[in-house]
């Protein structure tokens, strides 16, 4: 199977508000992820979306996380549910405002952010 950089990976601008709101934006991404993925707009329902797994680039962490819905539209939100972690990852990396986030899905499930100017090499 030939897997192109496009259907692997997509890269999104950090904006202030994601760094006040420790969050990656990933609307417009939706295709992106798998569509059980997507849960309702909030966990304690028992109704979160199937888990994906966001392994944290350099940090040796992973996060398992899902995204939800806003509850008056049923319409997927713009980020993680989990977004604790998103902070310490800014941090780590020292991801400004204007720099660009290269999210790559590494499996089915598992995705994997990192600063873009990371050489990967």
């Amino acid at each position: 199977m030939i897997t192109t950089v496009e259907s692997r990976k997509r890269f999104i601008t950090v904006t202030d508000g994601n760094i006040r709101n420790s969050h990656i934006s990933i609307g417009g991404l939706y295709d992106f992820f798998p569509r059980d993925c997507f849960g309702g707009p909030t966990r304690r329902l028992g109704n979160g979306g199937r888990a994906i797994r966001v392994e944290l680039d350099g940090m040796n962490k992973t996060i398992e996380t899902d995204i939800g819905r806003e509850s008056k539209t049923g319409k997927p939100r713009r980020h993680f549910r989990s977004r604790a972690w998103v902070s310490g990852f800014y941090r780590y990396h020292g991801v400004r405002a204007g720099d660009t986030l290269e999210l790559e899905r590494v499996e089915e499930r598992l995705y994997r952010p990192r600063a873009a100017w990371v050489w990967t090499g």
